[in-house]
């Protein structure tokens, strides 16, 4: 494999061992019949291997837990959307008075945390994983108001009232421009294009 080819692993694996390790068997499983796969089929495989993984550790983690993960997706999304029409509000905040439950999910190997300039950041460190939170919070949009209330009372126990509002309109926002929302062999960009001419002979 390329470099390029490797650091898509790296990215969509994030170093999971669960993750690498489908990702291994996708290739794999492809290679040894002699198909390369496109990008499009390889990520087809690796989701369909790794949608019961994600499922789990969103049915694991508390709800404290995945309102931080909805809010790190949806402050990455913004950079991907062609307009950008919600404000989060004052996010860091958010993740400096939850640190603790943030340090637990990049234990876990599902965000990792940087400094950056004397201040932390969060990222998913799976890339996939990013992708399909976002597609959580789309269905969530798109599901029942009681539901979306529901999920607003759990914002109000992490923020002011104000940016709860700011939330939950952004979640609003994601459902009515869903079709903005890059599919997932477009999601990881020009690493993408790596599986084209990622494989030595």
């Amino acid at each position: 494999m390329t470099p390029a080819l490797k650091e898509v692993i790296r990215q969509i694996a994030g170093g999971n061992p669960t993750l690498l390790q489908n990702a291994g068997y996708v290739l794999y499983s492809r290679l040894r019949v002699g198909k390369v796969p496109t990008a499009e089929e390889f990520f087809a495989d690796f989701l369909d291997r790794t949608q019961q993984y994600f499922r789990k550790t969103w049915a694991v983690i508390d709800e404290v837990e995945r309102t931080l993960l909805m809010l790190i997706a949806l402050s990455g999304l913004k950079g991907r959307l062609r307009n950008r029409h919600y404000d989060l509000g004052d996010v860091d905040r958010i993740f400096s008075q939850k640190e603790r439950e943030l340090i637990d999910l990049s234990r876990w190997g599902v965000v990792v945390r940087k400094m950056h300039q004397s201040k932390v950041t969060y990222s998913f460190a799976s890339s996939v994983m990013e992708w399909w939170v976002i597609k959580e919070i789309e269905e969530l949009a798109g599901d029942t108001q009681k539901t979306l209330e529901d999920r607003q009372k759990v914002f109000l126990n992490l923020m002011s009232k104000k940016q709860a509002t700011q939330v939950t309109n952004a979640i609003l926002y994601l459902w009515d421009h869903r079709e903005e929302i890059p599919a997932i062999a477009e999601w990881l960009g020009k690493l993408a294009g790596a599986f084209s001419k990622g494989f030595v002979a």
